[in-house]
């Protein structure tokens, strides 16, 4: 390996170190701006999940004030008067089931036990006073919202409003809303499955579960089946967000806190969005990097091997060249043109001067 191929190389390794610190730069950069962006767009989708969840519950507690403040409703309640209310509301319920999403309106009396399901006629006349909204809305007089477990065990998003007459209660109108479409809305609105689990021990029923959480209600089973077995799901009163492999797709999880009406945690509200897009994304950015890193070393190579041949080697070659002609008795008009590199046009004086000593002929001067 010759001087100008040693030299070539030295200096492009030190350009290569140059250009790949710059795209391990960018690389460590564009993937801390890919996790901040995805713990940005997780934290969102968990503000959403929870302002989806109150605006529910809002919304199931509005029709059942609407339902506590016709007269007809109060004195049919009042009267026990089970087929008039069935009757009276029937078409009502049909509509807010088919287009709001509505899944149960029942009325309880005064004794908490349900005069009319409105979804469920048949059924009545059982007890609703070991349901802590029931009695909070029959004992205090006030309006209860929030999400409750029923004694069939459905979990929905209820409202309960008290009916009084001449301001006496009679009973209770209550409104619940089926969590699943709320998921489906929450997973068509910002691309990632969402579910609802609840924990065993949070809400004392133990319905099915192997261990202490179970999925509720999800857009995939699959999916959330998966991910509560793993070690790392866990339940808190704060939002948690983590990353988790299930088979061969990596998800960016985000579980918010399930409260009930009382402000008790029974579980949590779970999204989780794919990341195997977002990381081949970031490999084709990488091996876009790479590529332009690749190109980079080569062009600095060449760049660094001709800026050597011609701004060093050829002006010493000239200058060896001139000092052979001058070691073998000739008298060259003048010396070779080297531009103006000072260090070269030096060794050029020094050689003719070297030569005049010697008694040969000197050298004309640069």
């Amino acid at each position: 390996m010759n001087f100008a191929t040693r030299l070539s190389l030295v200096t492009a390794g030190v350009l290569s170190l140059a250009i790949c610190a710059v795209v391990a730069t960018a690389l460590r950069g564009g993937l801390e701006n890919a996790r901040a962006r995805r713990q940005a767009e997780l934290a969102a989708v968990g503000l959403l999940m929870r302002d989806a969840l109150d605006r529910s519950s809002a919304f199931a507690l509005a029709q059942a004030e609407s339902l506590a403040r016709q007269p007809e409703v109060r004195r049919a309640l009042a009267q026990r008067d089970r087929p008039g209310l069935a009757e009276r509301l029937g078409e009502t319920f049909a509509y807010l089931r088919g287009e709001a999403g509505v899944e149960l309106m029942q009325f309880q009396d005064a004794d908490m036990r349900i005069l009319v399901r409105l979804q469920d006629v048949e059924r009545f006349g059982d007890a609703a006073s070991g349901r802590p909204m029931v009695i909070a809305a029959n004992r205090s007089g006030r309006s209860q919202r929030g999400v409750e477990i029923g004694p069939t065990g459905v979990l929905a998003l209820r409202g309960i409003a008290p009916i009084l007459l001449e301001g006496k209660l009679v009973g209770s109108a209550e409104v619940g809303l089926d969590m699943r479409p709320l998921l489906q809305a929450i997973k068509a609105a910002t691309d990632a499955e969402a579910a609802v689990v609840l924990s065993a021990a949070m809400t004392q029923t133990g319905r099915g579960a192997a261990g202490d959480v179970v999925v509720q209600g999800s857009t995939d089973d699959r999916l959330f089946g998966a991910l509560v077995a793993n070690p790392e799901f866990r339940l808190a009163r704060e939002r948690i967000q983590f990353e988790s492999v299930i088979g061969a797709d990596r998800y960016a999880v985000v579980n918010e806190p399930l409260l009930d009406f009382s402000g008790r945690m029974i579980g949590g509200v779970v999204a989780a969005r794919n990341v195997n897009v977002a990381a081949r994304a970031f490999n084709r950015e990488a091996l876009i990097l790479g590529f332009i890193g690749a190109v980079g070393l080569i062009l600095a190579f060449s760049v660094v091997t001709v800026s050597v041949r011609a701004f060093l080697l050829r002006p010493i070659e000239a200058m060896a060249l001139y000092a052979e002609r001058l070691a073998g008795g000739e008298r060259p008009a003048a010396p070779p043109s080297i531009g103006g590199a000072r260090e070269v046009a030096r060794a050029a004086r020094a050689f003719g001067a070297l030569a005049e000593a010697a008694g040969a002929p000197p050298a004309a001067k640069p």
